[in-house]
């Protein structure tokens, strides 16, 4: 599991289970052409997500080399307040083509109007930026 994995991860940590249909989830490749990790696809049942609701995500992604991953930082929070980076420990993401998916519920806490920005950035272990992702999350 990789970059879109770790978004994905990002959602259910904001207390985010059904069935999928698929909708284009909204995101910036805040990366480069070259980055190894390359996102195919990134689709939700519902979108934007609504709170209350389920939600499915799916998302595949395609990685051109062996990666050894330094350090990923995903940084989830509501609009206008601190970032506060969340680090994850190294591991190894192997060349291939990667499917996956998650089902949740998001938490009907989060009140209506609510926005996130996620932000992820994974580096290898040469300190290599290798995949970029940013995206705003409104709930409805």
């Amino acid at each position: 599991m990789a970059a879109v994995a770790m978004v994905a991860a990002s959602l259910a940590s904001l207390s985010f289970s059904g069935a999928a249909e698929a909708v284009p989830v909204p995101w910036k490749n805040c990366g480069t052409a070259s980055d190894p990790i390359v996102v195919t696809k990134f689709d939700a049942s519902v979108w934007p997500p609504q709170r209350g609701q389920p939600e499915t995500l799916q998302w595949a992604y395609n990685v051109s080399r062996d990666i050894v991953v330094r350090r990923e930082i995903r940084v989830v929070a509501p609009r206008g307040l601190g970032r506060i980076p969340t680090p994850f420990d190294a591991r190894v993401i192997r060349a291939g083509p990667y499917t996956s998916s998650d089902t949740f519920t998001v938490s009907d806490s989060i009140p209506a109007g609510s926005v996130f920005s996620v932000h992820l950035s994974i580096f290898d272990n040469t300190w290599t930026k290798v995949f970029c992702l940013a995206m705003v999350v409104p709930i409805k």
